[in-house]
């Protein structure tokens, strides 16, 4: 396989897409009325739940172990943080002093940190297989780079004539003939 930067521009121009959205939604609704961030959160959740099925079926259609198994780790990885936010953090944080509803919104904060704090790890992850991948790309290059491309490039020895073994014109004839 022959991996170019390209590949890279296009995944770094997603994920520059991606945050700059997730900034200007976050400042914006930051000083939002709850009408407005409600709405965010349906269209947000909307465009979400479609990547995961696109991301689903990636896994079912995809020709590729490798591909397939990586996106059903993506998949396996939001089923497992939405069920902990659903049915255990807030459990976990309870507190018989908290006010009611204040075990869910802790725990909702709680989740959204670790979800930045996560895409932060993850980056870092990014940055070191990427720069893993090319490396691999550049050694690859320079062992194929030192071997001839091709068999026509290689001439075969030319066989030593034998002291016995003349070759000579046969004036009669013209042909050659081993004397």
């Amino acid at each position: 396989m022959r991996l170019n930067e390209e590949i890279f521009a296009v995944k770094l121009g997603e994920l520059e897409q991606q945050y700059a959205r997730m900034v200007a939604h976050l400042r914006a609704c930051g000083s939002g009325d709850k009408e407005t961030i409600h709405r965010e959160i349906a269209r947000v959740e909307e465009e979400y739940t479609e990547a995961k099925l696109l991301l689903s079926e990636r896994v079912k259609q995809s020709r590729s172990p490798a591909v397939a198994k990586l996106a059903d780790a993506q998949l396996s990885y939001a089923k497992e943080t939405e069920g902990l936010l659903r049915d255990q953090i807030a459990k976990d944080l309870h507190s018989e002093m908290n006010r009611d509803g204040e075990d869910e919104t802790e725990a909702s904060l709680l989740y959204a940190e670790y979800a930045i704090d996560f895409a932060t790890q993850t980056m870092r992850h990014a940055l070191v297989a990427s720069l893993a991948a090319l490396y691999k790309q550049i050694e690859l290059d320079e062992k194929f780079s030192e071997r001839p491309e091709s068999k026509s490039e290689v001439k075969p020895a030319k066989e030593p004539e034998k002291e016995s073994e003349r070759k000579s014109k046969d004036d009669r004839t013209g042909r050659e003939v081993t004397l």
